[in-house]
């Protein structure tokens, strides 16, 4: 069961952008920008966080 709580959201999210895109309930330009927004801020700031909150002190043995 965890595995699917950890999968599904994603499925969900994926499928979720496909279904507008084919039906054109969501613009191009909009698609293109929301993939800017992720990439330069949302991911990078996901990596900052998860970096600070990490236990350190399991990478000295």
């Amino acid at each position: 069961m965890n595995e699917l709580s950890i999968i599904a959201p994603i499925v969900l999210v994926i499928a979720l952008g496909w279904f507008c895109g084919t039906f054109g309930l969501v613009s191009e330009r909009t698609f293109r920008e929301n993939n800017a927004l992720l990439y330069w801020f949302s991911i990078p700031a996901l990596l900052i966080r998860l970096t600070i909150q990490a236990d350190l002190s399991a990478l000295s043995g």
